[in-house]
Parts: C-alpha cells; sequence; structure tokens
C-alpha cells in the first residue's frame, strides 16, 4: 500500500477538521475533468483504515472512499492527485533528501486548496470550497515546520497548482464544447424526424375559366335579338 505519509484522513493532527458535506453542481462534469487530468486510474472502495483516500505507488492508482460527499470527493481527489504529482517518487531518494511527512501533507492539501479557490473564481456555480477542512488539515501539519521548509513548500505548491489548473480547464472547457456540440445534434436530429405539414390548396379557377352570364344569355337569345344587341353596343362604344 501507499506510504502512510501520502494518505489522507488517517493520523490527522489533534486540531479541528471538519468533514466536508455539500453537493457540488457540475459534479460529474468536474470529476471527469479531473479524470483527464490524472494520468494514474481512480476507483472507489471501502477502505479499511478509514483514510478518505490514498495513491498507492506501486500500482499507480488513486483509491476514494466509497460514500463520501460530492465536496468531500473532490477535495480528496485533488489531494491524492497532488501526492501523485508531487511527491510519487519520494522513496527513490535517498532518506536524507526525502520530504517529512509533514511537509507532503501540507503540500498536498494546500495544492487543493489553491485548486478549489481558482476553479471557483472561473467557475462560479462550483462553490468549492475547502476552508472548513483544509484550514484545519494544513495548520496541524504544518506546526512545527522551520521556515526555510515552508518557503520551500510554497514554491512547490504553488508551481503544482497553476500547472493543474490550467489542465483541469482546459478539459472542463474540451467538455463543455462537446456538450454543446451533442445538444445541437440531438436538436437537428428531432427536426430530421418531424413529418412535414401538408397543406392542400384548392385553387379557383381562374375568371378568365367562368362562362359570362351575359355569353350564355346571349346563346340563349333569338337571332334577331342578338343583332340588336350588337347594334346597341356599337352604337354605345
Amino acid at each position: 500500500m501507499f506510504d502512510i505519509s501520502q494518505t489522507e484522513g488517517k493520523e490527522l493532527p489533534s486540531i479541528g477538521v471538519n468533514e466536508l458535506s455539500d453537493g457540488v453542481e457540475g459534479y460529474e462534469a468536474l470529476f471527469d475533468a479531473l479524470k483527464a487530468t490524472c494520468p494514474v486510474p481512480i476507483a472507489f472502495e471501502d477502505i479499511p483504515s478509514g483514510a478518505k483516500g490514498y495513491y498507492h505507488t506501486e500500482d499507480h492508482r488513486i483509491a476514494l472512499q466509497e460514500g463520501m460527499s460530492q465536496m468531500q470527493t473532490v477535495k480528496t481527489l485533488i489531494h491524492e492527485m497532488s501526492h501523485e504529482r508531487m511527491h510519487s517518487h519520494e522513496k527513490e531518494k535517498p532518506v536524507e533528501e526525502r520530504l517529512s511527512r509533514r511537509s507532503m501533507e501540507v503540500e498536498a492539501d494546500s495544492v487543493a486548496f489553491v485548486v478549489g479557490t481558482a476553479l471557483s473564481a472561473d467557475h462560479p456555480e462550483l462553490k468549492l470550497d475547502f476552508s472548513d477542512y483544509s484550514f484545519g488539515y494544513i495548520a496541524g501539519w504544518s506546526s512545527g515546520k522551520e521556515t526555510a521548509e515552508l518557503k520551500a513548500s510554497l514554491g512547490r505548491i504553488q508551481a503544482t497548482a497553476s500547472e493543474m489548473i490550467s489542465e483541469i480547464e482546459g478539459h472542463l472547457q474540451e467538455l463543455q464544447k462537446s456538450e454543446q456540440l451533442q445538444a445541437v445534434d440531438e436538436i437537428d436530429q428531432k427536426a430530421a424526424a418531424m413529418e412535414p405539414v401538408k397543406i392542400s390548396v384548392v385553387a379557383e379557377p381562374s375568371v378568365i375559366d367562368k362562362p359570362s352570364i351575359l355569353a350564355n344569355l346571349h346563346k340563349e337569345m333569338p337571332k334577331t335579338q342578338k343583332l340588336a344587341v350588337s347594334k346597341g353596343k356599337e352604337e354605345c362604344l
């Protein structure tokens, strides 16, 4: 299993940490964007230790505790993605060069907080607020750290958060475009499936085709009367 120093939620410092319970508007799209950003598989499972998540260094995968709220799930996933990106090769370093557990936990949760805040600034509907959890978590793990160590962590936090924000934003935009194209296709399909409305138009006979009343009378008149009528017509002209 992954080193305990890179699991979230177990053996927390004594300072208060409140589990997040809110939902996230657009959760499915955001989770898909996070999965697309993450280079290793992500799966939900029942973690016996009680940890909210972990990154397995040998299997190269992330596990999330099943049954958590959407807000806690998103926060934990970004936390573990940060571990994968920043700390996956710590065990390969000489012991004296490895980061302490405190440093790794501070860095991972700080990145999660910065990423969540930045995404909410660009997408207000997300309302990703990790403060109830992250403030206590970061304060507890940073207690006792030297100033130089904190400064070094700050540089790694800024660089990693910037990279992740850019990548997640790109995937969110791609998903949004895909959804828009799908909506247009559905409209086109519905329009094509509609039967055209047939309008029957009955044309009236042309005025030229209508028999003249005067002509009918003329046919019925005796020949002598026809001549009189003709002479009368000429006189009128």
